[in-house]
């Protein structure tokens, strides 16, 4: 999952925050134009795989992407 850190509605931590509430564990990728150190450290703290600044969006945001998947696809692998 990808999550802005400003959204409409709730932002992205506080979909983390709900998504752990639920017991809902996947791999979130936070971009932000927007970031700090506190929500970066929070974003990580929650679960999130990274936390990327949407001005180096460029510079890896696919690899992360593909990252992501790949180690949900092999902790999927390992419960099953």
């Amino acid at each position: 999952m990808v999550l802005d850190l400003k959204m409409p509605g709730m932002d992205g931590l506080a979909t983390m925050h709900g998504m752990r509430k639920l017991g809902l564990f996947t791999e979130v990728l936070v971009l932000t134009g927007h970031g700090s150190i506190d929500t970066a450290l929070e974003a990580i703290q929650l679960g999130a795989y990274d936390y990327l600044n949407q001005a180096l969006r460029d510079c890896g945001t696919r690899v992360k992407i593909e990252a992501a998947f790949e180690r949900k696809n092999i902790t999927e692998k390992k419960g099953s």
